[in-house]
Protein backbone atom coordinates (compact mmCIF):
# COMPACT_ATOMS: atom_id res chain seq x y z
CA UNK A 1 0.00 0.00 0.00
CA UNK A 2 1.01 3.56 -0.66
CA UNK A 3 2.79 5.33 2.41
CA UNK A 4 0.73 8.25 1.85
CA UNK A 5 -2.59 6.46 1.51
CA UNK A 6 -0.83 4.94 5.50
CA UNK A 7 -0.59 8.38 7.02
CA UNK A 8 -3.18 9.30 10.16
CA UNK A 9 -4.33 6.11 10.81
CA UNK A 10 -5.27 5.18 14.54
CA UNK A 11 -4.03 1.75 14.87
CA UNK A 12 -5.56 0.20 18.29
CA UNK A 13 -4.14 -3.18 19.81
CA UNK A 14 -6.40 -4.30 22.60
CA UNK A 15 -5.98 -7.14 24.72
CA UNK A 16 -9.18 -9.31 25.63
CA UNK A 17 -8.90 -11.41 29.08
CA UNK A 18 -8.94 -8.74 31.88
CA UNK A 19 -9.14 -5.89 29.88
CA UNK A 20 -12.45 -6.68 27.47
CA UNK A 21 -13.48 -9.33 29.73
CA UNK A 22 -14.23 -9.54 33.38
CA UNK A 23 -11.55 -12.18 34.31
CA UNK A 24 -8.91 -14.19 33.00
CA UNK A 25 -10.62 -16.89 30.70
CA UNK A 26 -7.95 -19.48 30.31
CA UNK A 27 -7.36 -19.17 34.04
CA UNK A 28 -11.31 -19.39 34.88
CA UNK A 29 -11.45 -22.60 32.74
CA UNK A 30 -8.05 -24.50 33.83
CA UNK A 31 -9.04 -23.45 37.52
CA UNK A 32 -12.50 -25.25 37.36
CA UNK A 33 -11.09 -28.27 35.57
CA UNK A 34 -7.72 -28.76 36.99
CA UNK A 35 -8.44 -27.24 40.56
CA UNK A 36 -5.67 -26.64 42.66
CA UNK A 37 -2.90 -27.58 40.13
CA UNK A 38 -3.79 -24.48 38.39
CA UNK A 39 -1.92 -22.41 40.87
CA UNK A 40 1.26 -24.29 40.62
CA UNK A 41 1.68 -23.19 37.07
CA UNK A 42 0.61 -20.34 37.35
CA UNK A 43 2.79 -19.27 40.03
CA UNK A 44 5.52 -20.78 37.70
CA UNK A 45 4.09 -18.51 34.37
CA UNK A 46 3.71 -15.39 36.84
CA UNK A 47 7.18 -15.16 37.99
CA UNK A 48 8.26 -15.49 34.60
CA UNK A 49 9.84 -18.97 34.73
CA UNK A 50 7.78 -20.24 32.10
CA UNK A 51 5.94 -18.66 29.17
CA UNK A 52 2.68 -18.37 28.16
CA UNK A 53 3.04 -21.96 25.62
CA UNK A 54 5.08 -24.03 28.19
CA UNK A 55 2.05 -23.18 30.43
CA UNK A 56 -0.52 -24.18 28.45
CA UNK A 57 1.04 -27.22 27.41
CA UNK A 58 1.38 -28.09 30.86
CA UNK A 59 -2.48 -27.51 31.89
CA UNK A 60 -3.47 -29.15 28.82
CA UNK A 61 -1.70 -31.96 29.33
CA UNK A 62 -3.23 -32.24 33.03
CA UNK A 63 -6.98 -30.93 32.43
CA UNK A 64 -9.78 -33.59 30.48
CA UNK A 65 -12.31 -31.22 28.96
CA UNK A 66 -14.79 -31.47 25.94
CA UNK A 67 -15.48 -29.00 23.19
CA UNK A 68 -19.03 -28.63 25.06
CA UNK A 69 -17.75 -28.36 28.51
CA UNK A 70 -15.10 -25.52 27.00
CA UNK A 71 -17.96 -23.84 25.63
CA UNK A 72 -20.12 -23.82 28.34
CA UNK A 73 -17.08 -22.64 30.93
CA UNK A 74 -16.55 -19.42 28.15
CA UNK A 75 -20.99 -18.61 28.14
CA UNK A 76 -20.06 -18.03 32.02
CA UNK A 77 -17.61 -15.21 31.04
CA UNK A 78 -18.78 -11.44 31.33
CA UNK A 79 -17.37 -8.27 29.62
CA UNK A 80 -16.99 -4.83 30.18
CA UNK A 81 -20.42 -3.28 28.83
CA UNK A 82 -18.91 -0.24 27.61
CA UNK A 83 -16.53 -2.54 25.10
CA UNK A 84 -19.43 -2.83 22.38
CA UNK A 85 -20.23 1.32 22.63
CA UNK A 86 -16.26 1.40 22.24
CA UNK A 87 -15.97 -0.87 18.94
CA UNK A 88 -18.89 0.98 17.70
CA UNK A 89 -17.01 4.55 18.46
CA UNK A 90 -14.13 3.21 16.59
CA UNK A 91 -16.63 2.45 13.55
CA UNK A 92 -17.70 5.77 13.75
CA UNK A 93 -14.42 7.49 13.99
CA UNK A 94 -12.47 5.19 11.70
CA UNK A 95 -9.90 4.01 14.49
CA UNK A 96 -8.86 0.61 13.30
CA UNK A 97 -9.03 -1.86 16.38
CA UNK A 98 -7.42 -4.83 16.95
CA UNK A 99 -8.03 -7.45 19.53
CA UNK A 100 -4.47 -9.05 20.02
CA UNK A 101 -4.60 -12.00 22.50
CA UNK A 102 -2.10 -14.04 24.36
CA UNK A 103 -5.69 -16.72 25.00
CA UNK A 104 -6.83 -18.83 22.67
CA UNK A 105 -9.19 -18.25 19.63
CA UNK A 106 -12.27 -20.58 20.68
CA UNK A 107 -12.96 -18.81 23.39
CA UNK A 108 -12.14 -15.30 22.18
CA UNK A 109 -14.30 -15.64 19.37
CA UNK A 110 -17.00 -17.25 21.17
CA UNK A 111 -17.49 -14.53 23.45
CA UNK A 112 -17.46 -12.00 20.74
CA UNK A 113 -19.86 -14.03 18.37
CA UNK A 114 -22.08 -13.61 21.54
CA UNK A 115 -22.18 -10.07 21.53
CA UNK A 116 -22.49 -9.50 17.95
CA UNK A 117 -18.76 -8.26 17.34
CA UNK A 118 -17.34 -10.89 14.85
CA UNK A 119 -15.97 -8.19 12.43
CA UNK A 120 -13.26 -7.21 15.33
CA UNK A 121 -9.88 -8.98 14.05
CA UNK A 122 -8.81 -11.08 15.92
CA UNK A 123 -4.74 -12.10 16.50
CA UNK A 124 -4.37 -14.86 19.33
CA UNK A 125 -3.25 -18.42 20.31
CA UNK A 126 -5.60 -21.77 18.82
CA UNK A 127 -7.06 -24.53 20.56
CA UNK A 128 -8.38 -27.77 18.76
CA UNK A 129 -9.82 -30.88 20.54
CA UNK A 130 -8.98 -34.72 20.15
CA UNK A 131 -11.91 -35.74 22.17
CA UNK A 132 -11.01 -34.41 25.77
CA UNK A 133 -7.63 -33.00 25.44
CA UNK A 134 -6.79 -29.70 24.50
CA UNK A 135 -4.25 -29.22 21.50
CA UNK A 136 -2.57 -25.81 21.28
CA UNK A 137 -0.71 -24.02 18.49
CA UNK A 138 0.91 -20.37 18.18
CA UNK A 139 0.83 -19.07 15.12
CA UNK A 140 1.71 -15.79 16.26
CA UNK A 141 4.63 -16.75 18.22
CA UNK A 142 8.40 -15.31 17.94
CA UNK A 143 10.79 -17.89 17.18
CA UNK A 144 13.49 -15.95 19.14
CA UNK A 145 11.25 -15.46 22.05
CA UNK A 146 9.40 -17.89 24.14
CA UNK A 147 7.22 -16.05 26.91
CA UNK A 148 4.47 -15.15 24.79
CA UNK A 149 2.13 -17.34 22.54
CA UNK A 150 1.09 -14.37 20.37
CA UNK A 151 3.88 -11.42 19.91
CA UNK A 152 1.93 -8.36 19.94
CA UNK A 153 4.67 -6.13 19.27
CA UNK A 154 5.44 -7.89 15.72
CA UNK A 155 1.91 -7.50 15.16
CA UNK A 156 1.72 -4.33 15.82
CA UNK A 157 4.97 -3.67 13.75
CA UNK A 158 3.46 -5.49 11.09
CA UNK A 159 -0.05 -3.23 11.09
CA UNK A 160 1.47 -0.04 11.85
CA UNK A 161 2.66 2.15 8.70
CA UNK A 162 4.77 5.07 8.23
CA UNK A 163 2.87 8.31 10.29
CA UNK A 164 0.00 5.69 11.84
CA UNK A 165 -0.61 6.16 15.19
CA UNK A 166 -0.16 2.90 17.46
CA UNK A 167 -2.59 2.37 20.86
CA UNK A 168 -2.54 -0.13 23.16
CA UNK A 169 -4.95 -0.98 25.91
CA UNK A 170 -3.96 -3.58 27.98
CA UNK A 171 -3.90 -4.97 31.68
CA UNK A 172 -0.76 -7.60 31.84
CA UNK A 173 2.35 -9.72 31.06
CA UNK A 174 1.79 -10.06 27.65
CA UNK A 175 1.65 -6.38 26.85
CA UNK A 176 5.07 -5.63 28.36
CA UNK A 177 7.15 -5.52 25.31
CA UNK A 178 4.71 -3.65 22.94
CA UNK A 179 3.77 -1.41 25.40
CA UNK A 180 7.85 0.52 24.69
CA UNK A 181 6.12 0.61 20.81
CA UNK A 182 3.00 2.10 21.37
CA UNK A 183 2.91 5.83 21.40
CA UNK A 184 -0.02 6.17 23.37
CA UNK A 185 -0.80 3.18 26.49
CA UNK A 186 -4.04 2.73 28.16
CA UNK A 187 -3.19 0.37 31.59
CA UNK A 188 -4.12 -1.30 34.37
CA UNK A 189 -2.99 -4.41 36.24
CA UNK A 190 0.36 -5.38 36.37
CA UNK A 191 1.09 -3.81 32.73
CA UNK A 192 0.30 -0.19 35.06
CA UNK A 193 2.31 -1.26 37.93
CA UNK A 194 4.89 -1.97 34.41
CA UNK A 195 4.92 1.40 33.18
CA UNK A 196 5.40 3.06 36.24
CA UNK A 197 8.84 0.77 37.22
CA UNK A 198 9.80 1.35 33.57
CA UNK A 199 9.33 5.18 33.31
CA UNK A 200 6.73 4.74 30.46
CA UNK A 201 3.91 7.09 29.92
CA UNK A 202 0.71 5.66 30.34
CA UNK A 203 -3.07 6.40 30.82
CA UNK A 204 -4.80 4.27 33.84
CA UNK A 205 -8.12 2.80 33.26
CA UNK A 206 -10.46 0.64 34.81
CA UNK A 207 -12.79 0.25 32.25
CA UNK A 208 -13.42 1.28 28.51
CA UNK A 209 -15.92 3.96 30.01
CA UNK A 210 -12.86 6.03 30.88
CA UNK A 211 -11.08 5.35 27.81
CA UNK A 212 -14.54 6.61 25.75
CA UNK A 213 -14.25 9.50 28.11
CA UNK A 214 -10.82 9.75 27.38
CA UNK A 215 -11.25 9.99 23.31
CA UNK A 216 -14.86 12.15 23.47
CA UNK A 217 -13.11 14.82 25.65
CA UNK A 218 -10.77 15.73 22.56
CA UNK A 219 -7.24 14.69 23.73
CA UNK A 220 -6.99 12.14 20.66
CA UNK A 221 -6.39 15.14 18.46
CA UNK A 222 -3.17 15.77 20.57
CA UNK A 223 -0.06 15.37 19.18
CA UNK A 224 1.85 12.03 20.39
CA UNK A 225 4.51 13.59 21.62
CA UNK A 226 2.49 15.06 23.96
CA UNK A 227 0.93 11.63 25.07
CA UNK A 228 4.57 10.07 25.83
CA UNK A 229 5.03 12.72 28.14
CA UNK A 230 4.23 12.46 31.66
Amino acid sequence: MDKEKRNSRTIIICDFDNTITKGDVTDYIYLKYLGDKFWEINELWEAGRIGTPEAYEMGSALVRITPEQFDQAVDEVEIDPYFPEFYQFCRDEGLELYIVSDGLDRYVERVLRKHGLTEIPVYTNSVSFQEDRMVMSFPYQDEECDLCGTCKEAILEKLRGEGDLAILIGDGGSDFCVAHSADIVFAKGRLKDYCEENGIPFIPFQSFQDILKWFREGRSTVGRKAHREK
